[in-house]
């Protein structure tokens, strides 16, 4: 494969980046995702895994069953029948921007 790679130029604080399997589009749509990043950031904790648990508590509803439930469940058949793969990656585009030769930061989450 060919690869280009463009520095970041106009990023605006706040701006980022949402990398998912599509196990989290089956269940959420962009401006969801973006909703989640957002209150993550604000609170503090992992939107990675904010927007994966979003998921699978919207895949055990929609099941009918608890999310506790759909966790403990071993993966398998029986898990994949409710839910696919559900892989999430956030890229913070300002620290990417501000960063010269550095990676830019992100979080990861899978389940």
């Amino acid at each position: 494969p060919q690869i280009t790679a463009r520095p970041l130029a106009a990023c605006s604080e706040g701006d980022f980046l949402v990398l998912a399997s599509d196990g989290v589009w089956d269940y959420l749509s962009d401006q969801n995702a973006v909703d989640l990043v957002c209150r993550a950031q604000r609170a503090g904790t992992n939107p990675a895994e904010a927007v994966v648990d979003a998921t699978l508590k919207l895949a055990a509803s929609r099941f009918g069953i608890k999310y506790e439930e759909l966790v403990a469940m071993p993966c398998g058949r029986q898990r994949r029948r409710i839910h696919d793969d559900a892989t999430v990656v956030v890229v913070d585009l300002n620290s990417a921007a501000a960063a010269s030769a550095s990676a830019p930061t992100s979080t990861r989450a899978r389940l």
